[in-house]
């Protein structure tokens, strides 16, 4: 199996210098992910030119997931339904497109959109809240 990165926010993928490099989030408006265990036969040219169609879930909503678990996001707000908070599919539906405001009221918290519920500011980092907001405004297709 080979390890290959790529560059999300629509820059496409890192160059061939940078695969299996051990590289986390970068500055400025795009985060790195590496995607491992990616079949040896798909390449990055495969994958630059869509090629390579994933047969198995996207990478990147799991990894988005992942973050949801680990900064206990869970805790208030369901895949599709509403716990404390609206489900990640409502919030997907009212915001899309909107990952900058997501990533901000990730960070800020806020109260009133969804109801009386307030929800409280999180302590993650903007990279993460990034791709989670990233994530979302996408859709929140499910890993």
């Amino acid at each position: 199996m080979a390890s290959i990165m790529i560059k999300k926010a629509g820059e496409g993928l890192v160059s061939q210098a940078h695969r299996n490099a051990d590289v986390g989030p970068t500055s400025g408006s795009s985060v790195v992910y590496e995607i491992q265990n990616v079949p040896g036969e798909v390449t990055v040219d495969d994958a630059k030119s869509g090629a390579a169609k994933p047969s198995a879930a996207d990478p990147l909503a799991a990894a988005a997931v992942a973050l949801t678990q680990k900064h206990g996001c869970v805790a208030c707000h369901g895949m599709t339904a509403k716990l404390v908070g609206p489900g990640f599919a409502e919030v997907a539906k009212k915001h899309a497109g909107q990952a900058d405001y997501l990533a901000g009221k990730i960070v800020s918290g806020g109260e009133g959109v969804w109801g009386n519920v307030p929800m409280p500011a999180q302590t993650l980092s903007p990279d993460d809240a990034k791709a989670i907001a990233s994530w979302l405004a996408a859709g929140a297709k499910a890993p």
